[in-house]
């Protein structure tokens, strides 16, 4: 079967016909995707895999589905009054000038950046660096996506023990799920080793 595949593959690469489906042309799927015409409407595919699924019968979806293995809660923090809070974003804010060159999207890199004595981030002095979502109003105001003016009015107020003198920044848009996974074990390392007790963490 597979030589038999393979050879109505090369035959058609050779003469230049149109390759079909993965599951029809007996290839490994590449993750591409390409438009085609259909005589179904999208409401009428999907009310039929919808009442598939409710059958119980078979039916097979037009986009894959990725299965992610489940997140255990972390436990609760014993006493929020001496915790040090870090706040992290995958909202891609960053200073101006977006030093560490974080990319809209498909980010492969983040960064830490200082907030120690400061009381709130400055419009004009930061930037965000996403394309997944209207930016201005981040831009207009940087606590919209990290709060850091609410989170030195709850050190004032004692609710929690001390602000972590850096915010880390990435982009989250179109990021595939093993890059954030490292990101946020190298983000997750950093702020460990800074004895860092509990993270807020904001997106889009």
């Amino acid at each position: 079967d597979v030589l038999s595949s393979m050879a109505h593959l090369g035959t058609k690469l050779v003469n230049q016909e149109t390759i079909g489906r993965p599951t029809d042309d007996g290839y490994f799927s590449q993750g591409k995707l390409s438009s085609e015409f259909v005589a179904q409407t999208a409401a009428h595919r999907l009310s039929h895999m919808l009442l598939s699924k409710v059958r119980g019968e078979f039916f097979e979806a037009e986009v894959p589905i990725a299965f992610i293995d489940a997140t255990l809660a972390p436990p609760p923090v014993p006493d929020m009054a001496k915790a040090t809070i870090a706040l992290v974003t995958d909202g891609g804010l960053v200073p101006s000038g977006n030093p560490d060159r974080i990319p809209r999207a498909f980010a492969q890199v983040w960064g830490a950046y200082p907030i120690e004595g400061m009381e709130s981030l400055l419009s004009g002095e930061y930037e965000v660096a996403h394309g997944g979502y209207d930016n201005r109003p981040v831009e207009e105001d940087p606590h919209r996506l990290v709060p850091v003016d609410v989170l030195r009015e709850m050190e004032r107020e004692g609710l929690v023990g001390k602000l972590h003198p850096e915010f880390l920044s990435t982009t989250g848009n179109s990021n595939p799920l093993e890059n954030s996974r490292r990101m946020g074990r190298e983000m997750a390392t950093r702020l460990i080793e800074a004895g860092v007790d509990s993270v807020i963490l904001t997106s889009t």
